[in-house]
């Protein structure tokens, strides 16, 4: 349970990690490199990945064309669901510490 609570604390700062297939240099990788700087156990990939296995084919349809703020809150919604939380936790991508 404690992996949980360290989530809402990167939660924003993941929320603009999940650009979309194919995508060049994009702004969030610029927020992946950053988060991976400052938070280096953090495992951003599965992360991402969890939000992609728990969104809806319309999300991520919105979340390969979004940008900035849409893109950040739709990303912020999909790690907010319990079963995101859930996939966050047991793929151990935040450690206790963080």
């Amino acid at each position: 349970m404690h992996r949980l609570v360290a989530v809402p604390a990167v939660l924003l700062l993941l929320a603009a990690c999940t650009p979309g297939p194919n995508a060049a240099m994009t702004p969030g990788d610029s927020a992946r490199a950053e988060v991976e700087a400052q938070m280096p156990d953090v495992d951003v990939d599965a992360i991402a990945g969890c939000v992609r296995e728990n969104a809806t084919a319309e999300e991520l349809q919105s979340l390969a064309q979004g940008t900035g703020a849409a893109q950040q809150s739709l990303t912020a919604q999909i790690i907010q669901r319990p079963e995101t939380m859930q996939c966050i936790q047991a793929a151990n991508a935040v450690p206790t510490g963080a």
